[in-house]
Parts: C-alpha cells; sequence; structure tokens
C-alpha cells in the first residue's frame, strides 16, 4: 500500500478517535458517571445495590475505572498518531517526542473543554493520566519498531547472501 494511502487512513483514524473521545469529555458529569457505573457493573466489579449506597469502595472503583479508561484511551488514541509521524521520519526518538507532545496537546485541550461542560472540571489528575498512556505507548511502539527493523535488517542481510 502506498505511504499516502496509509496515511490517509491513519489521519481518518485520528480525527475518528477525536471525535469520539471529545464526545465523552462532553457528556454532562450526570451522564459521565453513568456510563461508569454501567462499565463497573458489566464487569462484575459492583451491583446497582453498591451503586445506590455510594460505599467508599465504590468510590475507589469509580475512580480507578475512570483513571484506567482515561490511561488506555490516550494510549491506543496514541498508536496511529505514532505510525503517521513515523511515516514522515525514521528517527524514533524524534517520532516519540512528536508523538507525546501532540498527545498532551490534545489531552490539555480536552481537559480544558471539560470547564465548559456542565458537571465536570480540569482535573490534573486526569491529565497526568493521559500523559502516562501517551508515553507508555510511545515508548513501546518506539521498542518494537527499534527491535523489527533490526530483524528485517538481519533477515534481509541473509537473504542476499544465501
Amino acid at each position: 500500500m502506498k505511504t499516502k494511502n496509509i496515511r490517509i487512513i491513519l489521519w481518518i483514524i485520528i480525527v475518528a478517535f477525536a471525535i469520539s473521545s471529545f464526545g465523552l469529555s462532553g457528556q454532562s458529569g450526570v451522564t459521565s458517571t453513568s456510563l461508569s457505573d454501567k462499565v463497573m457493573v458489566w464487569l462484575g466489579l459492583v451491583s446497582w445495590n453498591d451503586i445506590s449506597m455510594n460505599s467508599y469502595s465504590y468510590t475507589v472503583l469509580v475512580h480507578l475505572v475512570r483513571q484506567t479508561a482515561h490511561f488506555l484511551l490516550y494510549a491506543f488514541g496514541t498508536i496511529p498518531i505514532f505510525l503517521l509521524v513515523y511515516t514522515y521520519r525514521k528517527n524514533l526518538f524524534g517520532v516519540a517526542f512528536i508523538t507525546i507532545v501532540v498527545g498532551v496537546v490534545y489531552a490539555l485541550l480536552d481537559e480544558i473543554h471539560q470547564l465548559f461542560v456542565a458537571g465536570r472540571t480540569f482535573q490534573m489528575f486526569d491529565l497526568a493520566t493521559d500523559l502516562a498512556g501517551i508515553m507508555c505507548m510511545s515508548i513501546f511502539l518506539a521498542i518494537v519498531i527499534f527491535f523489527a527493523n533490526i530483524i528485517y535488517d538481519n533477515y534481509s542481510i541473509t537473504r542476499t547472501e544465501e
């Protein structure tokens, strides 16, 4: 597949991610909490009875589920950004750096956006969790691509020697 086509596909994925994550952060506090509650019941972490009692364990689980969602959302959202940047430059350190900067700017804008949504606030801890997801995935992808390139280069050398 041509690089131009790959870039178009990655841009489409990035825009779809941005729209969907912006939509999630645009939900009111009540709607967002209700979604977290449904996820926790679906995972079997709590029952509807636990939620109605608003126990300490429920409060801790809500925080854990929401932070895990932030981490995973931004970790997986990092993949198409990293791959897109990699189509333009092959220096993995530079690709990771640019990806992290782009991801953090988006996460910051997303948190600022929540200041204008009923029942939502700017949370520095959410921003830190987003950054952790972005950084972990960027480092993971850089390592995987680094070793994939080594394996590919070694395979190419041995194939030409035969």
